[in-house]
């Protein structure tokens, strides 16, 4: 297979699972969300903070090397299997220790705190394995595994999350929701792939993957923190209703960003490691990815933040109606992630993780200040510094990308003016409608003139990326007659 014909169908299998799984959480989401009350998912953003950061220091940086390395074989991906299941063991003690002093900082509003974060910090070695795994499908690009490991794994979950919901166990149907998940994605993946752990392991072979995983894994990890770090103060200094409201109003977003994003950039990174050492190809890959991406993504962000207001009291009920104001800024801020994510894949694809891990270490310190200075202020402000954090992290990449790919000012602004100037008209004319009135029938009127507005004005102005989108469409059909 080719390297289009190996991307197309990549993104093909990974836009399905990813759209299908999320498609099936959001519903869920929505239910649990009518069922339980704010406070439950306070509880449980907190401790998913402290299950991220461990996640970081097992999965980060070897998973990347062994999807990096050209002739990584079974000892590779042994000694990194056993090294991060070692490492997860001794992470989840840890936590599993100090969760009880967790709970008695966070005071009474977070009871029952450390019970929560022993039972879902199972999910750590559960993550260690389930990383390797990952690694083996992405370096083969054989996203069909992928795919049917997390339908089964958000099926499972959703069962168990609606009905413990229902039966009134309260944050205990979130907790066992995400652990089923895990655990059943992890399972069906050693049922379909082929790869299993070998007894074998040799620290030699770990020495080169840890010498190009370490950066990644100091900038993700720092990554993690200060992500987190926002969850923190938000529990400490305020209460765990405007945690939840903070954290549930990223999920609108993140329906949209994350699953075109994720599916984007795990196709992207073992296509650009392949052509690593054609720098011309690796930006040509760059520009096709950012434009196509936006292209996708800025209608359909932007768009929702014109139609906030009316979606959230739909889904969620007139409870969760503190979370408008911070969707509509969050759709902001990850609007700009396609750019910035693509960037860093590029950077990391021709082997200059340094680089990475210099760049984000410079725009964390000041993400950093921008935290410790809105924290001060008010949760919406913490917000609003997410939209200051993303524009300096897209500035920040794309200088390293214009540096050592040649990736220039002239070539983002062509690929991404048409996009950006329709994008602007279509959001306009969608918050105008508002003003005519409210209820079902008037969203489904404002989204279908968003949607006639971008698609027309894309087909009238002749918008390169509409085309390769078409070229994609018509590749992967193509491919399947075939």
């Amino acid at each position: 297979m080719n390297q289009k014909k190996a991307i197309v169908s990549g993104l093909s299998w990974k836009f399905a699972e990813r759209i299908t799984a999320q498609a099936i959480t959001f519903f869920v989401s929505i239910i649990i969300a009518r069922l339980l009350e704010p406070t439950a998912y306070g509880q449980v953003s907190l401790v998913m903070i402290f299950i991220s950061i461990a996640n970081v220091l097992v999965t980060s940086g070897f998973g990347n090397s062994l999807i990096q390395k050209k002739d990584a074989d079974d000892l590779d991906f042994s000694s990194v299997f056993y090294a991060q299941l070692l490492l997860s063991f001794l992470l989840y003690f840890l936590i599993f220790l100090i969760a009880p002093y967790v709970e008695l900082y966070y005071g009474t509003d977070f009871r029952g705190l450390g019970s929560v974060l022993r039972v879902l910090g199972l999910r750590i070695p559960l993550s260690a394995i389930n990383n390797v795994q990952q690694s083996y499908v992405s370096r083969r690009m054989i996203f069909k595994k992928f795919f049917v490991a997390t339908l089964f794994g958000t099926v499972l979950s959703a069962v168990v999350g609606i009905y413990m919901a229902y039966a009134g166990f309260g944050v205990w149907a979130l907790v066992f929701q995400y652990l089923t998940n895990t655990t059943v994605d992890t399972i069906v993946l050693f049922i379909t792939m082929e790869w299993r752990p070998k007894c074998a392991f040799s620290f030699e072979r770990l020495k080169p993957l840890m010498n190009y995983g370490w950066k990644l894994l100091c900038t993700d990890l720092l990554n993690s923190v200060l992500n987190n770090f926002r969850s923190l103060i938000i529990g400490k200094a305020y209460s765990s209703e405007d945690l939840a409201y903070y954290n549930k109003s990223e999920q609108f977003p993140s329906l949209i960003v994350t699953n075109i994003n994720a599916s984007l950039q795990s196709v992207l990174f073992p296509a650009m490691s392949n052509v690593q050492n054609d720098h011309e190809e690796v930006k040509h890959i760059l520009r096709k990815t950012i434009s196509t991406g936006a292209f996708v993504i800025f209608p359909m962000v932007y768009g929702f933040m014109a139609v906030a207001d009316s979606v959230v009291i739909l889904l969620l009920t007139e409870k969760w109606a503190e979370c408008i104001p911070y969707v509509q800024v969050f759709c902001i801020s990850y609007s700009l992630r396609i750019i910035s994510t693509s960037c860093a894949q590029s950077i990391k694809a021709i082997g200059r993780s340094d680089v990475y891990m210099k760049s984000v270490v410079i725009y964390k310190i000041l993400e950093l200040i921008s935290i410790v200075i809105t924290a001060m202020i008010s949760v919406k402000a913490i917000a609003i510094g997410t939209v200051i954090n993303a524009v300096i992290i897209v500035v920040i990449q794309f200088y390293c990308n214009n540096k050592y790919i040649g990736y220039t000012f002239r070539e983002i602004s062509k690929d991404m003016l048409p996009i950006v100037t329709l994008t602007a008209i279509m959001t306009a004319s969608v918050w105008c409608l508002r003003s005519i009135g409210q209820g079902i029938g008037v969203l489904l009127l404002r989204i279908l003139t968003g949607a006639i507005i971008y698609i027309g004005g894309s087909f009238l102005l002749k918008v390169p990326a509409l085309h390769d989108l078409i070229g994609l469409v018509k590749t992967f059909v193509t491919k399947k007659i075939e």
